[in-house]
């Protein structure tokens, strides 16, 4: 059973430290409710979980913390790294070690809370086992790379979901036995999934997700989706007006695929929409100053 505050989860690693503490501030900053924290724990030092500790509860909104440590070379051995670390697999075994925790809700370190968490939370999941937003970034040119490798036929709707903010129910995750699939799946087909955990999540999903607004999981990108013959029936559902209209309600950003820690350019050009937001949490963070430094020297 949960406990006391909205469950969240993070990946917790020493070298994406300074931007985690980013997404945790902007968090419990704007949370109406009490938020337990989870760190999947993969390399911190205890200088990090000390600093970690001390700026969650400079927030009213702090709850319970709690680092779950995982060996990630020994967990995820034989499947394939994202940008050389296997850390991003431990999302998917995020229900196994909170056993405890009946549902919860899992954030990249990439994000900014814009609005109250406590509105994901409460969104219905319809039966599903997780809940995310459909994933506007691939191009119609790389489509068909992305079929092959997700083993789509021409038959199959556009069904391409973005694993970087997940609605979890743990119970119905466990009891379909979900871990074990995904790392069967990404050892299967080891050695093709360059897009490694969200390649798996989405072969193993397929469309029995529940499909999130935007506004929870919305990046400042071109709309590419609609440019897909596959994803014809998107075109109202995604149009460029609705993806307007969830940039200005938006309760999480997503900083994909520019970082507003490396460049202030967005994926068009111009500034990138709520650099300045991300800069202001920045702020209230230990590593304030060595972000600024990332900035600065690339």
């Amino acid at each position: 059973m949960n406990q006391g505050g909205i469950p969240v989860f993070f990946i917790a690693s020493k070298d994406l430290i300074e931007v985690m503490c980013v997404a945790v501030s902007s968090l419990l900053a704007n949370s109406s409710k009490l938020v337990d924290l989870y760190f999947m724990d993969c390399d911190l030092l205890e200088t990090h979980r000390k600093a970690l500790r001390r700026m969650c509860r400079s927030y009213a909104a702090c709850g319970n913390m709690e680092f779950l440590r995982i060996d990630v070379e020994k967990e995820f051995f034989g499947m394939d790294r994202y940008n050389g670390f296997l850390d991003t697999w431990a999302r998917i075994s995020i229900p196994r070690l909170a056993p405890d925790v009946n549902r919860g809700i899992y954030l990249d370190n990439d994000v900014v809370v814009l609005g109250d968490i406590s509105e994901l939370w409460a969104e219905n999941l319809n039966g599903h086992a997780i809940g995310c937003a459909i994933e506007i970034g691939v191009k119609a040119s790389e489509y068909p790379l992305y079929m092959k490798m997700l083993k789509l036929s021409k038959n199959d709707k556009y069904t391409i979901f973005n694993n970087g903010v997940i609605l979890m129910d743990f119970d119905k995750y466990r009891e379909q036995g979900i871990e074990e699939k995904l790392k069967k799946t990404a050892r299967d087909s080891a050695g093709k999934l360059w897009l490694a955990d969200l390649a798996a999540m989405n072969m193993v999903f397929g469309d029995r997700y529940k499909i999130l607004e935007q506004r929870y999981n919305i990046s400042c990108r071109k709309n590419y989706a609609r440019e897909i013959p596959q994803a014809a029936w998107l075109a109202e559902r995604i149009s460029e007006e609705y993806i307007s209209a969830e940039l200005n309600q938006a309760v999480i950003v997503h900083f994909s695929p520019q970082k507003p820690w490396r460049s202030l350019a967005g994926e068009s050009g111009g500034s990138m929409r709520y650099f300045n937001e991300f800069w202001a949490f920045a702020k209230n963070t230990p590593y304030f100053e060595s972000l600024q430094w990332r900035f600065i020297h690339g």
